[in-house]
Order: C-alpha cells, then sequence, then structure tokens
C-alpha cells in the first residue's frame, strides 16, 4: 500500500508550482532589465581570437615563403 501512495502524491507532484509562487510573490522580478554590453561582453569569443591568431600566424609564413622564392630565383 505504501508503493500506491507514493505513487499518487508523484502524480499530484507539480515541478513549476514553485515558480508560480515566486512570481505571485515577487511581481517585480518577472521582467530583467537590458544589460548594456561592456568591454567584457563585447570581446570576441575564444574560438575568434584562437582564428584570428592562426590567420596573422598563416599570413606571416606565406609572406616568408614568398621572400624566400624570390631569395632562390
Amino acid at each position: 500500500m505504501g508503493h500506491a501512495r507514493l505513487a499518487q502524491t508523484a502524480r499530484r507532484f507539480d515541478l513549476s508550482q514553485g515558480a508560480r509562487r515566486a512570481r505571485l510573490k515577487y511581481p517585480e522580478m518577472k521582467e530583467r532589465e537590458p544589460v548594456e554590453p561592456d568591454d567584457e561582453t563585447t570581446r570576441p569569443t575564444r574560438l575568434e581570437e584562437a582564428r584570428r591568431i592562426i590567420e596573422e600566424y598563416a599570413n606571416s609564413l606565406r609572406e616568408i615563403i614568398k621572400k624566400l622564392r624570390e631569395r632562390m630565383q
């Protein structure tokens, strides 16, 4: 009998109940103020930064190869 009662209780339990109570109790928390971007949020992502560094490295290698080819001729 204990398991049947537990199953009934689980069916009536609503996971969003706490969230609804919080919205009713603290209505001013419904909307968030927009965050203005600052230096921290406008910086490039790690992937963008990595791509930029790799591209700079590849460009410098191209210049070295170009100079070596000129000297070889």
